[in-house]
C-alpha cells in the first residue's frame, strides 16, 4: 500500500475515472458495498481488505480490470478515521493508494483540525474524466502546497507530484459550478 496522508500540504489528485469494464470487455459493476465486501454485477463477491467500505467511482485501466474509488478503513475496530482508496478490482488494499479522506481531520484527542480535505469527480481538469483530491492545511500547520497526479497504466497506478497550481482548483471548482464534475461527500470530523 502507498498512503498518500499528507495532513500538513494543499494536494490536488489527478484520476483518469470512465466506466467500469471487466478484461474480456463486458460491463462489470459494482451492484452493492457492505462492511468490507464489494459485490460486483458478474455475481462475485470481492474483499480488497478494507472495512466499512463506500463505493465512490471508477477508473479505468488501459487494460485487464479497473480501479476503484472507496471509502474505507484500513483496519476492522480501529481508531483511525477512514481513508480514500484507489484500488484495482479483485487486488486487496496491500496494492492500492490512500489519501486523506474528504472531510475535515484532527490528530485523535485535539479539538482543532489539522487539515481539510475535499474531492471531486467528473471531467474537472479538462475533457478527461477524473478525480481530484484537495488537502489544506490549517491552524498551526506549516506544510506547503503540492499536487499529486495518480493515473491508471499498463503497469498499475502512475504517482506524480507537482508543486503548488492555485490555477488548476480555480479550474476544478469552475467546473463544480458548470457542473462538469461534482464533489463526493464530506465527513463533518474524521481522527
Amino acid at each position: 500500500m502507498i498512503r498518500i496522508n499528507t495532513p500538513t500540504i494543499c494536494a490536488l489528485l489527478v484520476l483518469g475515472v470512465g466506466s467500469l469494464r471487466a478484461q474480456v470487455g463486458t460491463d462489470l459493476r459494482v451492484t452493492s458495498a457492505h462492511d468490507s465486501v464489494v459485490a460486483l454485477s458478474d455475481g462475485t463477491e470481492w474483499r480488497p481488505g478494507l472495512w466499512a467500505i463506500r463505493y465512490f467511482d471508477s477508473l479505468p485501466a488501459p487494460h485487464g480490470l479497473p480501479y476503484l474509488v472507496l471509502g474505507a478503513y484500513d483496519c476492522n475496530e480501529c481508531d483511525a478515521g477512514p481513508d480514500l482508496w484507489v484500488v484495482r478490482v479483485r487486488s486487496t488494499a496491500d496494492s492500492a493508494i490512500a489519501l486523506l479522506y474528504p472531510g475535515t481531520h484532527f490528530e485523535m484527542g485535539e479539538d482543532h483540525p489539522y487539515a481539510e480535505a475535499r474531492a471531486f469527480v467528473g471531467r474537472c481538469i479538462g475533457n478527461s474524466v477524473a478525480l481530484v483530491s484537495w488537502q489544506h492545511p490549517i491552524g498551526d500547520s506549516t506544510g506547503t502546497d503540492s499536487l499529486f497526479a495518480v493515473v491508471p497504466t499498463d503497469r498499475g497506478l502512475r504517482v506524480t507530484r507537482f508543486g503548488p497550481d492555485r490555477m488548476l482548483l480555480a479550474r476544478v471548482l469552475n467546473a463544480v459550478r458548470s457542473r462538469r464534475c461534482h464533489e463526493l461527500p464530506r465527513l463533518a470530523e474524521t481522527h
